[in-house]
This record gives C-alpha cells, structure tokens and sequence, in this order.
C-alpha cells in the first residue's frame, strides 16, 4: 500500500524493492499461495521486486513452479542449504531435491512415490479441454491420468457405475458436464449422485457453449484480443457466426443470466456448435484460461469438489488416508 500511495502521488517514482521475513509466518497453505499471487500482481502494476524467506514447502514448490513455467520470469527459488555445511546455495535442484531436503529424507524412502494414478473421465474432447485450464499448474495435476481420449456420454458413465463397474465407480474420476446435474431425472442418474467420485464443471452450460458464450461476450477492445497473432473479435465472429446464432435461438436468457440454471442446447444445433467450437481450436487454451481467470469463485469451487473426489477415490482405493498435502497423498 505504501509503494501504491508513492506511486500516485511522487512524480519520479520507478518502482521498488520490498524484503519480508518468513513471509508464510501465520498463514494457511492456501493463504500462503495467493499471497505470492497477490505480490506478482502488485509486482507487475507497481514496478516491485519482492524478496522473501520461507520455510513453506507450499510457498517454495509453488515459486519453483512458477520459475520452472514456459515464458515465465516473475519468480526466482534461491535454495540455502547447511545439510553439507557451512550454508551453501543448492543451484539447479529439482523440486524433488528441494522437498528431500526440507523433509530430510530421500527419494527412495518417500511412499506417495508408490501413490499410482487416478484416471480422471470425461464425456469429450471441450471438457478434457476446460478440465486442463481448470487444473493449470496445480500440483495435484501430477497424481492424475487425463484419459481425454475415451469420451463417453454421461448416460453411458452413469449406467457403469450404476453397474458397480469398479473403474467407474470407485478407482476413478468422472468428470461431467454441468447439465447433468442440472437435469438429474433418471432411476441411473439418482443413484450415481449418490456416487462419491463424480465432479460436474462449472457454468450452466455444456463447455464447448459455455467458452463460444464467453467469447462472444467479450467486445473487441478486451485485452484478450490484442495479442500479437492477430486473433481478433472478427476473425472469431467469422468463424463462429453460425453456432453462435444456435446458440442464441436455442438458450434462452434465463439460462445464460445470472440464475445458475439452465440446459444446453441439444439437438442438430449441437453440432453446429461444436463445429463452432473446431473452429477455433487455435485459440480455445488461451480462452479457457481467459474464463478460469474471470470466473475465480467458480474455479475455486470446481477445485475444492474435484478435491474431495479425488480424496475419495484415494481413501476407497488406495489405502490413503485422503489427506492432501502439497497435491499428494500420504499412506496410512
């Protein structure tokens, strides 16, 4: 706040430099992280550089993950070590090498490293694709399969795990559209709700609808379109005309307001939309991401659900305890 105040009110201010001691001192893992969100905004606006000591393996494999990240230069892991004494600095370590040292143990002798994979499902390709967005550098991304080759439809999942189909059931994640649970009708249908390893996505409306819906939204000045490829509002209007126009005669405004309830567009507009969807398959990673960051409530439930799911699955499956830490599970 002090650099904030400076900056609007000295004409020849250029930035600074801001040092915190344990800077996770009293905060909760969760806590901790968007701290070191919050100071890579305030970093960027405010021309800072923020130097800060931590004894959090949260705090320091998120920076480590930060740093490690395509393109990206706001964050720095300078690692101190006395284990060989006197206090050296431990340059290109990996991640792994850092928590074994903090923890003091070994590779070999750590048991999430025993911790198989959780095969997570989805009923299509525009899921798996929203699912990645959702999941972008989370750390417990790294327990998971994302099987975005095998697309069933929701009533087929449902009827599997009706059927007590063990990798339905209870060894995996499935991940569905949110409109299944918006239109539960079915004998099937209420007896997977019952199911402790099913996740529905955010939105109201199937993804490939919700992300054509986000698009369109946005006018032609949004910083989303004034990247350096060109990808312009009318280059997506050109090719989106037609499933946007499905979109519009098949959901209504109530479905697509601010209720939180709604049903996506089914019958031969639905292909057109998906085909929409195709069309754009150039740009939709930046355009998920672009909904994950302006829909944060949304996100951040998905997560906590998909948490508890994917604990679930551990606990029943796998003799975990269910407990995550760190985006890992520890043996009982």
């Amino acid at each position: 706040m002090s650099f904030k105040k400076l900056s609007e009110e000295y004409a020849e201010y250029k930035g600074g430099l801001l040092l915190i001691d344990e800077a996770d001192a009293a905060l909760f893992p969760t806590a901790q992280v968007n701290l070191l969100k919050t100071l890579g905004e305030h970093c960027r606006h405010l021309n800072l550089q923020v130097v800060m000591t931590s004894h959090s393996p949260v705090m320091i494999e998120y920076a480590y993950n930060e740093s490690i990240a395509v393109n990206h230069g706001k964050f720095k892991v300078i690692y101190l070590s006395d284990t060989y004494r006197p206090v050296k600095v431990m340059k290109k370590c990996s991640w792994q090498e850092i928590s074994n040292d903090i923890h003091t143990t070994t590779s070999a002798s750590k048991p999430q490293m025993l911790q198989p994979k959780v095969n997570v499902y989805f009923e299509d390709k525009e899921a798996s694709d929203f699912f990645a967005a959702l999941m972008y550098r989370k750390p417990s991304r790294a327990r998971l399969n994302e099987m975005s080759k095998v697309t069933l439809g929701y009533t087929n999942y449902l009827e599997l795990i009706t059927k007590k189909i063990p990798e339905f059931c209870r060894n995996s994640v499935i991940c569905l559209d949110v409109d299944v649970r918006l239109k539960r009708k079915s004998m099937a249908q209420k007896n997977a709700a019952k199911s402790k390893n099913i996740v529905f996505l955010p939105g109201i409306l199937a993804p490939d609808q919700l992300l054509l819906q986000h698009l369109n939204s946005l006018p032609p000045e949004d910083h989303f379109w004034s990247g350096a490829e060109q990808y312009t509002k009318s280059w997506f209007t050109n090719r989106t005309s037609s499933a946007i126009n499905a979109l519009n005669d098949n959901v209504s405004s109530r479905s697509i307001g601010m209720s939180g309830s709604g049903d996506s567009v089914q019958g031969p507009a639905r292909d057109i939309i998906k085909t929409g969807y195709k069309n754009i398959s150039d740009i939709t990673k930046a355009a998920w991401r672009h909904w994950v960051k302006a829909n944060p409530c949304a996100t951040e439930k998905f997560l906590r659900e998909f948490d508890v799911a994917l604990n679930n699955v551990a606990k029943s499956n796998y003799a975990l305890d269910g407990k995550v830490t760190k985006g890992r599970s520890v043996l009982k």
